[in-house]
């Protein structure tokens, strides 16, 4: 079978699991259905759907088990990895007749977010390596060389970063991949010094990908909003210790416990316009200084005009 007929093979194998899940002969009946529409042949032994199940595995990182107890074939299922899996999937898909569909599909233009670091990294974390790399800051006129130890790879933003422990000072940071100079980065052999890392232990009282200094405290953040916002909150959550407090005329009541962080202010700035902060005193009060200064920036070019 040819590689692109195969391609879209696991294509629909993977479309009529994500429905629901189903036996060998009723997998058979949706290939031949869809190879009657696309015009090819998808018949298949059953041992070469065993072989197709770890390839699809392998090249999207998708797994399908044979569930005993239902005597059936399922997606395993999905966590939050999973389902980024499967939405790289449709968007691999579509890629693959992008050139086709200009007047009908757009992705947005954009520079690469360091994307083709992460092979690398992620081998290097496995391995315990060590990494090196040439670190350009936004702020910075130059690079600056760095060695870590690299320890998890994380998405915030459309963006990705490595947390690492920076060998300089050991402490961990956050390296945003698209600042990792190109061709600079390199692993070493030798071991990482930091052994162990929870991920989730770090980052559980975290929005984002910033976390203040040992010993800060985490708050009980509440904002009121109004009943447009909540909906886009409820349907991609800050944080998981989101709690719907109430729900009135007016608006919504939210709470999380989190760390004030600038990824938390910047986030509720861009909500400002239907969104107060009830507490904590702090938070209120910094997100208040910033919307003055704004409002002052505007009155300064106002009284130009």
């Amino acid at each position: 079978m040819k590689t692109v007929v195969t391609l879209k093979v696991f294509s629909h194998i993977i479309d009529r699991l994500r429905v629901s899940a189903a036996d060998f002969n009723e997998l058979e009946d949706a290939l031949t259905i869809a190879g009657e529409i696309d015009a090819e042949d998808y018949s298949l032994s059953q041992r070469t759907f065993q072989r197709y199940i770890e390839q699809i595995e392998s090249i999207f990182g998708i797994e399908i088990r044979y569930n005993y107890h239902i005597k059936k074939y399922e997606i395993t299922e999905e966590d939050a990895m999973q389902t980024r899996l499967l939405e790289n999937f449709d968007i691999f898909r579509i890629s693959e007749i992008g050139a086709k569909m200009k007047n009908s599909l757009a992705f947005e233009e954009r520079e690469a977010y360091g994307t083709e670091h992460i092979y690398k990294l992620k081998k290097a974390i496995e391995a315990d390596h060590v990494c090196a790399f040439d670190y350009h800051k936004f702020t910075d006129e130059q690079a600056e060389s760095r060695l870590v130890d690299p320890l998890f790879l994380k998405e915030f933003k459309h963006r990705w970063y490595l947390i690492a422990n920076d060998k300089k000072d050991n402490k961990i940071k956050h390296f945003s991949l698209d600042r990792i100079v190109i061709g600079s980065l390199k692993e070493y052999p030798e071991k990482r010094m930091v052994k162990t890392f929870d991920p989730e232990a770090h980052f559980e009282h975290c929005f984002g990908i910033t976390k203040p200094e040992e010993g800060a405290e985490v708050h009980k953040v509440e904002v009121f909003c109004s009943h447009e916002s909540a909906k886009y909150i409820e349907s991609l959550p800050w944080h998981s210790s989101q709690r719907k407090m109430s729900e009135g005329e007016n608006g919504v009541l939210f709470q999380w416990k989190l760390y004030i962080t600038q990824d938390l202010i910047h986030e509720i700035l861009q909500h400002s316009k239907d969104m107060i902060v009830l507490k904590p005193k702090k938070l209120r009060k910094t997100v208040a200084d910033a919307l003055k200064n704004t409002l002052g920036q505007y009155k300064k070019i106002s009284h130009k005009d």
